[in-house]
Parts: structure tokens; C-alpha cells; sequence
């Protein structure tokens, strides 16, 4: 086995090992089991901490450790933007703003380390090692709580119209608010259902229903729900039937989501041609092309 082919199998174990990392850190296989064996928000939280032993054993207490080194440089604008960023995420492993802060960081260190391996096996430059750090800094947030929030919010655009549909038609059946959305919430089970519980539990507090949709708002990044939240408000200002508003409205979203699975479905058919021209299409050509090479190269 020659260098360059020891090196090669190093830098793969290596790829491997940092993609496994990654994914075992946010990604646990029992995620889903857990969610379903959770009834309330607080306690989703605190086991989501415990369902994953890498994450609670090994990336937290990083993160917590950090935290005394940490907690007067930090800027309070950019822990209230985490902060904002994590509730729209919905608040996976109960992780506060200082320890995602220290995640980065943490994640930044550790692919400096691994860009500077790279750097002394590969004999490249140095500074290419700051470039995997750049890398491991925006991941925490680029790579794990973005996609989070987009999954919310189209997952929240997927199950609103039909919530919509139960709540006006608990209202026109002459339940208060706050009674239509106990009752829905009571029959159905969904990721945007779990949030209408805290708005129900929002309401029992003394919530104004504006309020609690707007509060909802924060914790889901959907323009569908901030439509909901604006025709709500618009009633309760006009003194309007809040039933027609949201019958209406649901038929509404309903239309724009069958529109966006269209779309999606077409894009999804034009990407499927891809695979034919840049795999199967050439292959077709190499085996009709290829037994006439020879003789071209001889000369005919």
C-alpha cells in the first residue's frame, strides 16, 4: 500500500467519523419515540436532553462548562437571536441561547483540529484550517436549526387548514374560543396541535386570543399561522364572528398548500431527469460508442 493510499483511508475514516458525530449529535434514533410517549412541553423538553447520550453527556457539558468564559463576552443581542431562533426550532433539547453559543464554538474548535490534520497530511497551506472552523461555526445553526424551523413551518402550513376547519365549526356551533380550540386539541394529535395547547393554556392563564396566536407566531416560523394571528386580531378589533373569518381562511390556505404540493410534485418530476442524463444516458452511450473505439484508434 503506497502513501497517498494510507493517507487517502485516513482522511475517509476521519470524513466518516466527523459525519457520524454529527448526525448521532442531532439526529438520535429514539427522537421520535420520545416524542410520542411526551404529553406537555415541559416535560418534551427535559427529555429530549436525556434521550440522546452524546448530545447530554458529551456536547452539553461542553456547552455548560463554557458558560462561565462565555457568559459576559457574549453580546445580549446575538442571545436573544438564538434565543428567537431556538423557540422557532422548537426548542430541541430544551438547549438555551449560551449553550447554543457554546455549541458553535465548540463545533468550530473541533473542525479546526480536523482541517488542521488535513492540512499536515495533505501538505496544504495552514490557513485552510480557519476555513473548516468557518464551517463549523455556522453549522450548529445552518445545518441543525434552520432546517428545524423550515420543517415546523411547513409541517404547520400542511396541518393548519384542517385545524381551522374543527375550530369554526366548534365556534358556529356556539363554543367560546377558548372551548373550540380545548376540543380540537382534545381530538387531534400534530406538531401545530401541540402549539394550540399552549395557546388554549396561554388563554386559561388570561391570555387575550391575540395574544396567545401572536405568542404562537414566535414559536412557529409560518406565514399561514401570522395570517391566522392578523385575521384574528382583525375581528376582535372589528368585533366581527370569528368563525366565518376562519372558516374562510382555511379554504384559503387549503388551496395554497394543494397549489404548493403541485409545484413541488413538478419539481420533483424534472429532477428525476437528472439521474437519466448524468448516469444512465452516458452509460447507454459508452456501451454503443464503446466496441467502435478500438477500431477508430487503429486506424479504422
Amino acid at each position: 500500500m503506497s502513501d497517498i493510499d494510507f493517507i487517502n483511508i485516513i482522511l475517509c475514516v476521519c470524513f466518516a467519523v466527523a459525519i457520524m458525530f454529527i448526525w448521532m449529535s442531532f439526529y438520535p434514533e429514539n427522537l421520535n419515540f420520545l416524542r410520542n410517549r411526551i404529553t406537555t412541553h415541559e416535560e418534551f423538553e427535559k427529555t429530549q436532553v436525556e434521550g440522546n447520550p452524546l448530545f447530554s453527556q458529551f456536547l452539553l457539558p461542553i456547552a455548560q462548562k463554557l458558560i462561565p468564559y462565555t457568559s459576559r463576552s457574549v453580546k445580549p443581542e446575538e442571545l436573544e437571536r438564538l434565543a428567537a431562533k431556538i423557540k422557532l426550532a422548537g426548542s430541541p433539547y430544551g438547549i438555551k441561547p449560551i449553550e447554543l453559543y457554546n455549541i458553535k464554538y465548540a463545533y468550530a474548535l473541533l473542525t479546526f483540529l480536523f482541517g488542521a490534520v488535513v492540512c499536515v497530511l495533505l501538505n496544504l497551506p495552514f490557513a485552510i484550517s480557519f476555513a473548516f472552523a468557518g464551517i463549523g461555526l455556522i453549522l450548529p445553526e445552518a445545518g441543525w436549526i434552520n432546517p428545524l424551523i423550515a420543517k415546523r413551518g411547513k409541517q404547520a402550513d400542511m396541518e393548519l387548514p384542517n385545524i381551522l376547519d374543527l375550530v369554526s365549526v366548534c365556534l358556529a356551533s356556539g363554543l367560546t374560543v377558548d372551548r373550540a380550540i380545548s376540543t380540537v386539541c382534545a381530538q387531534k394529535e400534530g406538531m401545530l396541535i401541540n402549539e394550540f395547547r399552549r395557546v388554549d393554556s396561554d388563554l386559561q392563564r388570561g391570555s387575550t386570543i391575540p395574544e396567545a396566536v401572536l405568542d404562537m407566531t414566535k414559536r412557529v416560523d409560518s406565514k399561514h399561522v401570522m395570517q391566522v394571528y392578523k385575521n384574528i386580531s382583525m375581528a376582535d378589533r372589528l368585533g366581527t364572528p370569528i368563525a366565518d373569518s376562519l372558516k374562510v381562511l382555511a379554504d384559503t390556505l387549503r388551496n395554497d398548500t394543494f397549489e404548493m404540493v403541485k409545484q413541488r410534485a413538478a419539481r420533483a418530476a424534472s429532477l428525476v431527469l437528472l439521474p437519466v442524463l448524468f448516469f444512465i444516458f452516458p452509460a447507454i452511450i459508452i456501451l454503443i460508442v464503446g466496441p467502435a473505439v478500438p477500431t477508430f484508434m487503429n486506424g479504422g
